[in-house]
């Protein structure tokens, strides 16, 4: 009989629960079992070979009965006996502890917030002293009903779950309930052993218990420091008995916020409030920050006052336009609560005293000294040159020395020289800060201009592990080309890159529909591969994990290729540029440049065109794509 259920207990000719392991060869022999699920006759397998077990004399009475209803029912018996013959039987309820400061304490939030929970041992027996199965309550039910017979105490179900927990009438019927699962007759025997059961509660709330605890509280942790720079934390985790206690050694402001809405623009505000002269482009007039699709902050005056389009930090403190965001301050005013702001160190005097000026200066002389001797040190390693007319020229080819100089605090000047032919021009490369007016510098000789806003802006010309300078919205040519003008009375020495005229003749010529030939290349190999592009941190980027479907399109009279997804992503667009060309920038774009050898297809990753922001391509309003 391959399906006999095997059973460890069985009822006896008294009605009594027996165990199988209590069982010997005389009582099988002298003795009558019967199944406490059907009723039917068992008999006792005492094997050498298998463990021993009850199992039906009948084969059909083995198929008609229920292990469910058996262990349901053997449950209900053994809980009932060991709580008759039992000193405690015990179940482990929740207990809600509160702080018992919670009304007098200014960082409390009220009783759902500052309190524990803990493990409460109860004896049932304490409560109860009739135990009953199969009792009906109300309109229910109860599998074993506890009830006191001297005392009014709420009667406990407590509920036997095999396979069907407890049901949604029972639950709601606000009767306190226990319900105890049991998968097997181990489970049961577990309950004996210990004289405790274990499961589900419902309806019993756990208890109000008040004593002092130390909670640890959630806050916004706000901390200035004398080079203007400041530092948060949303989620700033400590005890209230150690909110008071400075968290940075070196802040002059250390503030800790609770139970409020809070930003680093009230941080500003509040910080002036206290005395602190602080500016920052954050809380200013004129100052956006966007954080929709595409995530920019800018000053909406670089257009036309030519400040930093991108301020550092430590600008405000020089900008003549500075003015303070009248409705972000009514806003502040309107919703800050001071009382929830624990002042923890507030060092006004010695914020004071510094001259923030000052060290934005030191800041821009550090980005651009540092900006200048990295291309001298890649000239000197013969790994600085420039791409012009389809051309990379190493510099090291045409200078073999160089001297670098600071021309004022907004300008750093290197210059490439030949210590041995006197007759060739010098080469002056300029790294300026990103605002100053790098015209006044022009003057007859041979620059270049590249406009600096932090000590990486020279990574973006970054390459193969060298320095490739080229034309682009922060790197200006002056007086660079070549070819040789046309004028008869130009001598060769004017030329700054003279052994190069003879290999640079060709004359740029494309095919009329050659862009209509690039898109539809392009479409098909995103439609049956995919794109990447990489920027200038070499972050590269498969197109495809972002949008599935392509289309070429015309925008602004430009046809393009345009990248389109439902979700989560708007459009992007790819526009095949020649390299004298303005790009479309007021949507995102990631820009082609074509030249004649046509080399950007030389630049694949897993055998699919790869599109590098600098290198054969610029990027538009996109960026946000690479973090999000």
């Amino acid at each position: 009989m391959n399906n006999t259920i095997k059973y460890k207990y069985a009822k006896d000719h008294n009605q009594k629960i027996v165990e199988i392991s209590t069982i010997n060869k005389h009582d099988r022999n002298n003795s009558q079992y019967y199944c406490i699920s059907c009723g039917k006759e068992l008999i006792a397998r005492l094997g050498e070979n298998n463990q021993h077990h009850f199992a039906h004399k009948s084969s059909a009475d083995n198929i008609s009965c229920n292990n469910e209803t058996y262990l349901h029912e053997l449950a209900k018996i053994k809980i009932k006996e060991k709580f008759e013959k039992s000193d405690s039987f015990i179940i482990r309820l929740k207990e809600h502890v509160i702080c018992s400061s919670v009304k007098t304490c200014e960082f409390s939030s009220g009783t759902n917030a500052c309190y524990d929970t803990q493990e409460k041992t109860v004896n049932l027996k304490s409560y109860y002293n009739v135990c009953t199965t199969e009792k009906q309550i109300e309109n229910f039910r109860a599998d074993i009903l506890l009830e006191n017979s001297t005392r009014p105490i709420k009667p406990l179900l407590i509920e036997i779950c095999v396979t069907h927990p407890c049901s949604e009438e029972k639950i709601n019927s606000k009767l306190p309930i226990i319900e105890i699962p049991i998968n097997s007759a181990d489970d049961i025997k577990e309950i004996e052993k210990n004289a405790e059961v274990k499961g589900k509660t419902y309806n019993i709330p756990p208890k109000d218990v008040y004593k002092p605890l130390e909670i640890n509280y959630p806050l916004q942790k706000y901390a200035l420091f004398s080079s203007g720079k400041y530092h948060y934390k949303d989620c700033y985790k400590t005890t209230c008995k150690k909110i008071a206690i400075p968290q940075y050694e070196q802040a002059l402001l250390e503030i800790s916020v609770y139970n409020q809405y809070f930003d680093n623009n009230y941080f500003f505000l509040f910080a002036k409030s206290l005395g602190y002269n602080i500016r920052s482009c954050f809380i200013c007039q004129h100052y956006k920050d966007d954080q929709g699709y595409f995530n920019y902050h800018l000053c909406m005056r670089y257009k036309k006052n030519n400040t930093p389009r991108e301020p550092h930090f430590l600008y405000a403190y020089r900008c003549p336009y500075y003015t303070i965001n009248r409705n972000l301050y009514q806003r502040y005013q309107s919703s800050v609560i001071e009382s929830h702001i624990k002042i923890i160190k507030n060092d006004t005097e010695s914020f004071n005293k510094l001259n923030h000026e000052s060290l934005y200066l030191q800041h821009v002389d550090n980005i651009l000294k540092k900006s200048i001797e990295t291309l001298t040190k890649y000239f000197k390693n013969q790994k600085l040159s420039i791409h012009i007319e389809n051309e990379d020229i190493n510099l090291a080819e045409h200078y073999d020395s160089s001297k670098y100089s600071k021309e004022n605090d907004w300008v750093y000047c290197l210059k490439l020289y030949h210590s041995e032919q006197a007759q060739r021009y010098p080469l002056f490369i300029y790294c300026i800060e990103e605002n100053y007016n790098y015209e006044k510098l022009r003057t007859s000789t041979k620059s270049i201009y590249i406009k600096v806003n932090g000590t990486d802006s020279i990574i973006l010309f970054f390459h193969n592990n060298e320095i490739n300078l080229y034309k682009c919205k922060t790197c200006f040519f002056h007086n660079i080309h070549l070819k040789a003008s046309t004028k008869a009375n130009v001598e060769q020495r004017d030329i700054v890159f003279s052994t190069y005229l003879e290999s640079n003749n060709e004359e740029l010529h494309f095919p009329n529909n050659y862009k209509e030939n690039i898109l539809s290349l392009l479409e098909k190999e995103f439609t049956l591969k995919t794109i990447f592009i990489e920027d200038y941190d070499h972050k590269r980027l498969n197109l495809k994990t972002l949008f599935n479907r392509c289309i070429i399109s015309e925008i602004n009279g430009v046809k393009m290729l345009e990248l389109y997804n439902d979700q989560p992503y708007s459009a992007v667009y790819i526009q095949p540029c020649f390299n004298n060309e303005d790009p479309q920038k007021q949507i995102p774009t990631i820009v082609l440049r074509l030249d004649t050898k046509e080399k950007w297809k030389e630049t694949t990753y897993q055998d699919c065109p790869l599109i590098v922001q600098g290198k054969n391509g610029e990027l538009y309003k996109i960026m946000n794509l690479f973090t999000d």
